[in-house]
């Protein structure tokens, strides 16, 4: 007889955030349904583990996200003795209602079309950059993802908050044919029509974010390649799908605020000394009519006021996410995608670890 859900956890040296999110975890789930392949780490990464479950699978060579989880899925044949199986990061905490509102979505699909629930993703207060990601979750998240949800043209399951049916399993798998194996996957259930996808906000958990411009360009980079990759390996926007309509919105709109952030840069200088007033009532319309609102309703959901101090900085992040989306647009127009790698954020210690 099948048990509920499996977790799975892929990790690679993983020691300072595993714990944390491990004594979480414990709370809200039974160690026996804990599952963790180690990618070949080279720190404590499985000695940890194996401290939390006995469900550890060790690789000897480094395979990547998308290939350690099929895996361990295999491995540990979850397909078969799991409903639900849900991936989740090293560096997130599960709140300890997750299941509760996941199993809600589940529950009331009575025709079975339902074949995967995505949560909501919520930031720490721990940074500038971090604050950043704060803001970005929840308008996103709110807005626009509520609004796929209505569409049935979620963009993106996310790799930390979504629980699947476990029959997708037995028809594709992650792909490591792109850096953003979540989007991949979220891409082919469309693509193949395997079932619906529904996004609640009520299962929150909560994730690690770069903490310095290093590592903010380097997930960045990751994301937006990946992204590039995935509406290359698609076909996005040829297939009359809604998610064709979507994706492809996002990614032109995204290269128009690009090209127009490059040209205001360039003319800066020109303008403040032409059309001073011109520019000061621009930001200030986009300052009073979108930033403080949307930053307000970030703080008020977070519970945290801090956030508004970096404003200022949110402006140089918002240009900077948009040139680095150019670039990667650029490159896949090149072919040079393939030559951006994943490297691995520097990590910190979680809170309550």
């Amino acid at each position: 007889m099948k048990k509920q859900i499996a977790i799975v956890i892929p990790a690679r040296n993983e020691e300072k955030v595993l714990p944390g999110c491990l004594k979480q975890l414990i709370k809200v789930a039974d160690r026996k349904d804990i599952y963790l392949v180690d990618d070949a780490s080279t720190d404590f990464t499985a000695k940890i583990a194996k401290k939390f479950t006995k469900n550890v699978l060790s690789l000897n060579l480094n395979s990547g996200k998308a290939l350690s989880l099929n895996k361990a899925i295999k491995h540990f044949q979850l397909t078969d003795k799991y409903h639900f199986i849900f991936p989740l990061d090293a560096d997130t905490k599960v709140d300890k209602s997750f299941f509760k509102y996941i199993f809600e979505v589940f529950r009331t699909d009575k025709e079975v079309k339902v074949m995967a629930v995505v949560g909501h993703v919520k930031g720490s207060l721990t940074s500038a950059f971090s604050a950043y990601r704060v803001w970005e979750y929840e308008t996103s998240q709110s807005i626009t993802k509520k609004a796929q949800n209505y569409l049935n043209a979620i963009m993106v399951c996310s790799g930390c908050a979504t629980v699947y049916r476990s029959e997708i399993f037995k028809k594709t798998c992650f792909s490591n044919e792109t850096l953003t194996e979540d989007m991949d996957l979220t891409f082919t259930i469309y693509r193949k029509k395997l079932g619906k996808i529904i996004y609640t906000s009520k299962a929150i958990v909560e994730t690690q974010d770069p903490q310095n411009l290093k590592d903010f360009k380097k997930q960045l980079d990751r994301w937006y390649s990946g992204f590039w990759q995935c509406l290359v390996k698609h076909k996005i926007p040829f297939k009359k799908q809604t998610l064709d309509l979507e994706v492809g919105w996002a990614a032109l709109e995204g290269v128009f605020n690009g090209l127009f952030v490059s040209v205001f840069l360039i003319l800066l200088p020109w303008l403040l000394v032409k059309w001073t007033v011109s520019v000061l009532i621009a930001v200030s319309v986009d300052l009073l009519l979108f930033t403080i609102p949307t930053v307000g309703f970030a703080a008020f959901k977070q519970r945290n006021w801090r956030i508004f101090q970096y404003i200022p900085f949110f402006y140089f992040l918002r240009i900077f996410s948009s040139l680095i989306f150019l670039k990667a647009y650029l490159l896949e127009s090149f072919g040079l995608n393939s030559q951006v790698k994943w490297n691995k954020v520097q990590r910190f210690t979680l809170q309550g670890a």
